[in-house]
């Protein structure tokens, strides 16, 4: 019985913004026209670089695909869970650039607030393996008298599951520019997306929601703009270009000097000031300045120069750090280079941001984790008749933890680490390292 009110108040989804500058189609564009973000993103020395500063900080982690807890091994693939979750890994790796390359457009939902794949889907015609980890079974008992063999160097044991002909995998998939959205097809009255229409290189395409992976940032009832990270940036960034445009418009107004032209009365003798000389010589110094010549013949009792006004212009880089330094701190990419200092961050403070920080990433991974196993994985799932409630799910390690530290300084302060057998399997147990 309830609406979102988007509709009445702001114009619907996803028309919700509240400032006109930001509407949809001049935030992420409209094509032909990119809009603000993508001129963001490529024009600005913080914002360009700090997106891509989060993106490679993202895929240098550790990501994988993991059956559920109890996870099954045998059997053919439907009830599978061990092998299920390979298949998974393996159509990332098939893909054309491979898990980095589809986290990378996934993740241009931070700049954009969202992001459209349309995935390409194939049938599997003729039956192949694909090999799968097993977990490593208990060492047998040894032999009396004889050390137990350390787990952690025991031999992985692998298998391998066919996967049967008329299977549904991803053979690939497509990016779709955000400026080329023209708008989301939605139901009236569930808020459920139908699809959304592309202005394309094929024209105006109706792409539907089941070929679609839609990535919201900030994703809330029918907002399928999601909330891109730049929003609270466009007015700095907008101060940064009126600062530029001004110094600019005033050092090449001023900054190469001025002619200045006066009446000395110095070595003339009875000669006065006359006006149709200071007439002629206002000629002169125009065809001076404008280059139609290279020369200036001087009248006697004129003195003329250059005043070098932009040699008193104040310094624009203080002005222009203000606003670096705030959009650094939005985007979390100015720890390192405030490390130590004093004017906008001390090192006992840059600790607490740095592990704030890895919270935002974390964060960051958490939901896109949850929307990867809703927008690729459940679909294979459901295609191909497995178990949508023990599934495969998508997990990412990697991360500086607080815990994982304070079981290092344990080790050490108890200096167990080599004291017994078992020692090394229990350490890296604790570490959540893999035996």
């Amino acid at each position: 019985m309830s609406g979102t009110g988007l509709l009445r108040w702001g114009g619907g989804p996803p028309h919700a913004e509240v400032a006109s500058e930001m509407y949809p189609w001049r935030a992420r564009g409209l094509y032909p026209d990119p809009g603000r973000f993508k001129k963001m993103l490529d024009r600005n020395p913080v914002v360009g670089p700090g997106m891509r500063f989060i993106e490679d900080n993202l895929i240098h982690l550790s990501w994988q695909s993991c059956p559920p807890p109890a996870a099954t091994s045998t059997g053919p693939l439907a009830g599978n869970e061990l092998a299920q979750a390979a298949v998974v890994d393996w159509t990332w790796r098939q893909m054309r650039g491979g898990f980095p390359g589809f986290l990378r457009a996934v993740l241009s939902s931070l700049p954009y607030g969202f992001s459209v794949l349309e995935t390409i889907w194939r049938v599997v015609e003729r039956p192949f393996e694909v090999q799968y980890r097993m977990p490593i079974e208990p060492a047998p008992a040894p032999e009396p008298g004889a050390p137990a063999a350390p787990r952690h160097i025991m031999p992985a044991v692998y298998a391998k599951a066919t996967i049967p002909a008329g299977t549904l995998l991803p053979a690939g998939w497509r990016w779709v520019a955000p400026w080329t959205v023209q708008d989301w097809v939605v139901d009236a009255q569930a808020g459920r997306l139908l699809g959304l229409l592309q202005r394309s290189e094929r024209g105006l395409v109706f792409l539907p929601a089941e070929k679609l992976q839609h990535y919201a940032r900030g994703f809330y009832s029918d907002n399928y703009e999601g909330q891109s990270a730049l929003r609270p940036l466009w007015w700095l960034e907008q101060a940064m270009i009126d600062e530029f445009v001004s110094d600019r418009v005033t050092r090449e107004r001023w900054g190469e000097g001025t002619l200045k032209a006066r009446w000395t009365a110095e070595g003339v003798g009875e000669q006065q000031y006359d006006p149709k000389s200071a007439e002629d010589m206002e000629q002169m110094l125009q065809r001076f300045q404008s280059g139609s010549t290279g020369y200036m013949v001087l009248l006697p009792g004129w003195d003329v120069g250059l005043d070098y006004g932009g040699a008193s212009f104040p310094d624009p880089i203080p002005r222009l750090q203000q606003y670096t330094h705030f959009m650094e701190r939005s985007l979390g990419t100015g720890v390192v280079k405030d490390l130590g200092q004093g004017k906008f961050g001390s090192k006992a403070g840059m600790e607490a941001v740095a592990n704030e920080g890895q919270r935002q990433l974390s964060g960051i991974c958490y939901d896109l984790c949850c929307l990867v196993g809703q927008e690729f994985i459940r679909p294979i799932a459901r295609l191909n008749g497995w178990d949508e409630d023990r599934m495969p799910h998508l997990s990412v390690a990697g991360f500086i933890d607080d815990a994982l530290l304070s079981n290092v300084f344990r080790f050490a302060q108890a200096n167990l680490l080599g004291e017994r057998a078992d020692d090394p399997e229990t350490f890296r147990r604790m570490l959540r390292m893999e035996s």
